[in-house]
């Protein structure tokens, strides 16, 4: 009892030192946050997974000694000829949470720009202030879990950056420095905290003794179980020694197949029950035991059988890289694919700019009407894999269309299917004939021997309907006035 008041109050003491901790970006920081959320930034560090990190993530013991990928997250209307700087600090060095100045600069760099659809945020410059991660963080000021604050600000044309001594990480002044260089507050920021040098954080220590706690509370409760079976099997060894029943039951139960859940044996007899010994009144009670038996007639055998448990387990969903472009051409590799429900659908776009934007079987070149996927245009000129992918969720498994929405591409075939069954062949040849908007196709031809017919699709065959039939008109009245 007393390791267990000890343990609480520990933990409690614990989980206060890591609330204290866990308080967010502080406010200094945040005066220039979009409000409205349009402009929000997203870190990804590739090492621990391909998802954004939670703002306020206990990171502790990750690999973090790589800089992260940048994104402006679910932001719209992004001017694309926007810049931005980022830089990543730790307000922790102080001693106190509430204490914020100076920081630790760990990472500074300019000329961020969006990428791609508009989303991801790159920068072609060098880092003014290389990357290091929580493992270059010391405890000399007692603080033993620290926040790490990415901000970002909005660069002005023309910008020169200045009061940046790359070797001089200590006493940065975030405030100072924006004043210096003439910067409007941080737009967006994220952060997450992990322990001092990457070891135990407080949040380790408070599962560790949550961990315990568990256990004495486990000890007590098996416990408990022992002295409940003890009671029920002293009853049962005086009910079986008092009726002949309980023997034809052992013998029986040895010859049963072990999918036999239950076995009733009755037969006339007076049954007396055992007392049970007395059970510690600190521990949970036993539930009371009915010795008071029904006895049937002798020929009365009931056999209940259990169905066999379902130990199939459910398959993990699976991840399908597709390869969008590049050296193979206006083609998708693979150009068509089977999946299940709950997998991914990853596009790599290559040379030089594609999309894969969702359709329909009908209308092969036309983006689907309502909540259908779209990639927006993904420019990758150098054809370096994994620089734009994009991830489609297999909602069920119905068949799913794609097409490259850049110029002719869905007409030269560049489409793409997910468990598309016999109809991928249909699919494409409908995009090449000419379905992308759902016009049907027209014919025309000039009248007399020797014609060619011509076919056109669209508007172009409107168009050119238009000129053929004012042709044979013309030639009409020429005839006419021979």
């Amino acid at each position: 009892m007393l390791s267990q008041i000890l343990t609480t109050t520990l933990l409690l003491a614990v989980r206060t030192t890591l609330a204290t901790n866990h308080i967010g970006i502080p406010a200094a920081f945040t005066k220039g946050f979009d409000a409205s959320g349009t402009t929000a930034l997203e870190i990804t560090y590739p090492s621990i997974s391909n998802k954004p990190v939670d703002d306020g993530s206990d990171l502790t013991g990750q690999p973090l000694t790589t800089v992260p990928a940048f994104k402006l997250g679910d932001s719209s209307g992004v001017n694309t000829n926007a810049r931005f700087i980022v830089l990543m600090i730790d307000p922790d060095v102080n001693g106190s949470p509430d204490t914020v100045n100076p920081q630790r600069l760990h990472y500074m760099r300019t000329d961020f720009s969006p990428s791609g659809n508009g989303v991801q945020i790159e920068s072609a410059n060098p880092p003014d202030v290389k990357y290091v991660g929580p493992e270059a963080t010391t405890d000399d000021a007692g603080t033993p879990v620290h926040r790490y604050v990415f901000l970002m600000y909005e660069q002005p044309k023309g910008f020169a950056l200045k009061s940046v001594d790359p070797n001089m990480r200590d006493g940065f002044d975030v405030a100072k420095w924006r004043e210096e260089n003439g910067l409007e507050p941080a737009v967006a920021g994220v952060h997450f905290v992990a322990s001092v040098g990457g070891g135990t954080a407080v949040g380790t220590i408070a599962v560790a003794l949550e961990t315990t706690a568990a256990l004495d509370t486990t000890a007590a409760l098996e416990t408990t179980a022992v002295l409940d079976t003890t009671a029920v099997l002293e009853t049962t060894a005086a009910l079986e020694t008092t009726a002949a029943a309980a023997e034809t039951t052992a013998a029986l139960a040895e010859q049963l197949p072990p999918n036999i859940a239950v076995v009733t044996v009755t037969a006339p007899c007076e049954c007396t029950a055992a007392v049970a010994p007395p059970v510690d009144t600190a521990l949970a009670a036993p539930p009371a035991v009915d010795t008071a038996l029904a006895v049937p007639p002798a020929d009365s055998i009931s056999l209940s059988v259990a169905p066999p448990a379902d130990t199939a387990a459910a398959p993990a969903a699976a991840t399908h890289t597709v390869t969008v472009g590049g050296p193979a051409g206006l083609v998708y590799t693979p150009p068509f694919l089977s999946a299940a429900a709950g997998d991914t659908v990853r596009f790599d776009f290559l040379s030089k700019n594609h999309t894969a934007t969702q359709s329909t079987l009908d209308l092969p070149c036309m983006p689907k009407a309502a909540g259908g996927a779209k990639s927006g245009f993904r420019a990758n000129p150098d054809n370096i894999p994994g620089k734009e992918v994009f991830d489609f969720v297999v909602p069920d498994e119905k068949p799913q269309w794609f097409f490259c929405a850049q110029a002719d591409h869905c007409a030269k075939g560049m489409v793409f299917a997910v468990n598309p069954g016999e109809k991928f062949a249909e699919f494409k040849a409908k995009a090449m004939a000419g379905n992308a908007t759902g016009a049907a196709g027209a014919t025309a031809s000039a009248g007399g021997a020797g014609a060619v017919p011509t076919t056109f699709t669209g508007s172009a065959a409107v168009l050119q309907g238009k000129n053929v039939a004012v042709a044979a008109g013309a030639v009409a009245i020429l005839l006419a006035l021979l």
